[in-house]
């Protein structure tokens, strides 16, 4: 009896211990998979640290303490199979730091940043210790010496890649150049007309694609002429400053380019020279529908255009501008309908006229500089209907749709000038009060300017000098001019003087007496073409 009692005892005992080694394999295996299950979870192709974490390296299959990673920094994960609750860390992709799975999360709509992949690399930077920033904030810190291809310089900040994203170090390390590296040492920059055609966006592209060339942004362009990053040769600068529409937009994608036409904080000039890094002023090649491939690869090339000097200069005088397509009207006959000035312009445009300004004009004047044989300087009389941004505003849009240079002659003291502001639009003197055709004195009625002194005239004369900040050129209201006039002009500065005319001008015309073409309501479009032709 007392062996039975012993036996069931035993066995009683062996069957506790049996369950709760059973319990104690099912809450093992059940925490196991617990913690399999969070190491799986954290994973994603880029997580984003929520708190400190140790950046490890794996040496010997040991990981081994190498740095720190400071919250909101993004890594991106190689994948792997999680066997066991041992396999608790991940490698970041591509190098062989790795960092465990507690405090991070998948970050939402990361995007790598490949904007540095291009730029040549001409220095390397040396650290020990290694702080890394972003915004302002270290990211990552390393106890270790490394050596960090630079992408690009700012001021004492020097961006680098690491662990797959783009970080700047802001210590006082030296800089090691390269072995020398054939860099691009100017671009030529292309501006496409707002008129071009398919057919000859498509034939420069090919022609660059097939001259391996490539298409650069505009911030690679910023930080190339900044002397911030490097760039390989053989690189272009398209630019449009009207916005694509999808047939074109489907021909640059085709050929991989990029044509930029988001140009609002950044200023060209029309030129024939190409761009070098440290430059302040940027020149573009302009591009019509009518320039030839030659004409392209002189550019890309910076050959200067072979043109014949100018004899004459067609100076055209517009007055007043109405749209008849919004119920517009002017009974007057030097109103243009702004459909007949845009043809004008189109022709211009598109037959490769350089619109002068004012300085490049006087400066032919004098000789001092030769002007393409396709040369015409706009002038308009007054400042009334259409002219500025509170009587119509049609001409300001539309010569900076167009970018062409135009003078307006304004009687300052009719008229603000500061509502008549525009790089496109040069303001000069009309007088301030002279704009009088029934003037009387002395029992003698005519044009005021006629009839006034020439200390009378020099007082209106500064007056509007005062008002535009400009003495360089006048209009003689109503074309008329005496000798007294002259003298004043010369006296108060003015270098020269419009009137009429119906010619050209030429370099051997009195400068205060220069010729212009009248524009009528009813000028065609063949007239004007012989006009400045």
């Amino acid at each position: 009896m007392k062996k039975k009692t012993v036996f069931i005892l035993l066995f009683l005992f062996i069957i506790g211990i049996s369950v709760t080694l059973i319990t104690f394999r099912i809450k093992d295996f059940r925490n196991t998979q617990k913690i399999i299950s969070e190491i799986e979870n954290s994973y994603a192709e880029f997580v984003i640290a929520t708190d400190s974490k140790i950046l490890y390296q794996k040496v010997d299959n040991n990981y081994i303490k190498s740095g720190e990673i400071y919250p909101n920094t993004v890594l991106p994960l190689e994948e792997k199979a999680v066997t066991g609750k041992e396999d608790i860390y991940y490698q970041i992709k591509n190098t062989n730091y790795y960092i465990d799975y507690q405090n991070i999360k998948k970050a939402d709509s990361y995007q790598e940043d490949h904007s540095f992949d291009h730029y040549v690399i001409t220095n390397t930077i040396q650290t020990n210790p290694t702080n890394l920033y972003q915004d302002g904030q270290i990211m990552i810190s390393l106890d270790q010496e490394l050596e960090f291809d630079v992408l690009l310089k700012d001021n004492n900040q020097y961006y680098v890649q690491f662990l797959g994203d783009i970080y700047y170090i802001k210590d006082s390390y030296e800089l090691k150049s390269k072995e020398s590296v054939d860099t691009l040492k100017d671009i030529s920059i292309l501006n496409f007309s707002n008129d071009i055609s398919n057919d000859k966006l498509t034939e420069v592209l090919a022609y660059l694609k097939e001259n391996s060339y490539e298409t650069i942004s505009l911030i690679d362009f910023k930080r190339w002429v900044n002397g911030q990053v490097d760039l390989e040769n053989n690189k272009v600068l398209l630019l449009s400053y009207k916005e694509l529409d999808s047939e074109k937009s489907n021909i640059v994608n085709d050929y991989n380019d990029i044509i930029n036409t988001n140009l609002d904080d950044i200023s060209f000039s029309s030129g024939d020279t190409k761009v070098k890094v440290g430059d302040t002023k940027y020149y573009k090649y302009e591009i019509y529908s009518t320039t030839s491939i030659d004409r392209i690869k002189d550019m890309l090339n910076g050959i200067k255009e072979k043109v014949p000097s100018v004899s004459g200069v067609a100076v055209l005088n517009y007055h007043f501008f109405y749209d008849s397509s919004i119920g517009e009207a002017c009974n007057e006959s030097i109103c243009l309908d702004v459909s007949n000035f845009r043809k004008q312009l189109d022709y211009l445009k598109n037959n490769g006229y350089k619109t002068l300004t004012m300085q490049e004009f006087n400066d032919w004047m004098d000789k001092k500089i030769t002007l393409p044989e396709k040369s015409v300087l706009i002038t308009i009389d007054d400042g009334a209907m259409g002219t500025s941004t509170i009587n119509g505003n049609q001409l300001i849009p539309i010569l900076e749709e167009y970018q062409m240079h135009a003078t307006l002659f304004l009687i300052t003291g009719w008229w603000d000038v500061h509502n008549y502001k525009s790089e496109y639009l040069e303001i000069h003197s009309h007088g301030d009060e002279l704009h009088h055709n029934n003037y009387c004195r002395n029992g003698s009625c005519t044009y005021k300017g006629l009839l006034l002194s020439k200390d009378e005239l020099k007082a209106d004369l500064q007056i509007s000098i005062d008002k535009i900040g400009s003495n360089l050129a006048f209009c003689y209201p109503f074309y008329a001019k005496n000798h007294t006039m002259v003298e004043a002009l010369q006296e108060t500065g003015f270098q020269l003087a419009f009137i009429g005319g119906n010619r050209k001008a030429k370099q051997t015309d009195d400068k205060y007496a220069v010729p212009r073409y009248i524009i009528y309501k009813n000028t065609s479009l063949e007239s004007f073409i012989k006009m400045v032709g």
